[in-house]
């Protein structure tokens, strides 16, 4: 029998699964109730932190200050943000996994999709008032991975580390394409997936993000301060490191418990729990000193 195609048997229909049964499950329900309730409180927290600031005699208008949000509380709303996001992420491939594992990979890849695309373009914006970076030094920006060491590294060194962290992410995602329906869950393997999540929620904080580890402190001062030149193919680096950085490396780890729960011991539980940092680090494991910045420069043209 001919194999489906990857995103046209994604869905509902793969496997004689229909939307009614997909949103019958109730931890569909659970995990959709989440994602929801977490866009509406979230965003009114948000809202809040980004009219907090320090000061001394207490919080303050930025607008009438021109102080910052609170560090505190918005790295507390963030972390709120990530694990309330995580768990019904969770939820929601836990029921989906009942009728398909690819329906699941689907279902992550593009929720991941948009929300990545949303947050480069909001933070886009936001750049273009953004003063200072913390990558920033005198006149020079420093690169923090192997995509964003424009000044002296090369395509031929870029390529075979966006090779390999594409495959090995993409064999994450094909993992779980191939699982066969759940119907009988073992109680080893219930404990598994709950010790799964929260192992990918803590993954998930520690390496941050794409905007967090690359954006905010390189690609948005390099496009609007200054520091963008010809012949650069600055544009070219920052699709490939948004692919696997944050389209993929996202999605694996959104899809990380539902590996984690079909590990035949503790061992192998815990080699395919650390594969993932390994994998996300591939593009920071070279050392990059000042040398490597990139000097204050005209806003030359376009690179590719």
């Amino acid at each position: 029998r001919k194999e489906p195609c990857l995103f046209a048997s994604g869905f509902w229909l793969l496997h004689g699964m229909t939307f009614v049964d997909w949103i019958g499950e109730w931890q569909v329900i659970v995990g959709l109730s989440l994602l929801g309730t977490q866009v509406l409180c979230c965003t009114g927290m948000i809202c809040f932190a980004a009219t907090r600031a320090l000061s001394d005699d207490g919080p303050e208008e930025p607008a009438a200050s021109g102080l910052q949000p609170d560090p505190f509380f918005q790295t507390l709303v963030e972390t709120l943000m990530l694990l309330w996001e995580a768990a019904g992420m969770q939820f929601l491939i836990f029921g989906t996994l009942k009728h398909s594992g690819s329906t699941a990979v689907v279902l992550a890849l593009g929720y991941t999709f948009v929300r990545s695309v949303l947050i480069t373009l909001e933070n886009g914006e936001s750049a273009k008032n953004i003063r200072k970076s913390k990558a920033v030094k005198g006149d020079k920006l420093l690169p923090v991975s192997i995509y964003t060491d424009i000044e002296y590294g090369t395509l031929l060194q870029l390529f075979p580390v966006f090779v390999s962290q594409a495959m090995l992410f993409w064999m994450i995602l094909k993992a779980v394409w191939d699982q066969d329906r759940i119907e009988h869950l073992s109680d080893t393997q219930v404990w598994m997936y709950v010790c799964g999540t929260i192992v990918a929620a803590v993954i998930r904080m520690q390496l941050q993000n794409f905007n967090m580890t690359e954006y905010k402190p390189f690609w948005g001062p390099y496009f609007n301060h200054g520091f963008m030149k010809k012949s650069h193919w600055a544009r070219t680096r920052f699709v490939l490191s948004w692919i696997v950085n944050s389209l993929l490396q996202s999605t694996s780890i959104f899809l990380l418990p539902a590996i984690l729960m079909n590990a035949s011991d503790n061992t192998e539980f815990v080699k395919d729990a650390i594969s993932i940092l390994f994998i996300a680090e591939l593009d920071t494991m070279q050392k990059l000193g000042d040398e490597h910045g990139i000097p204050l420069g005209g806003q030359g043209g376009s690179s590719a």
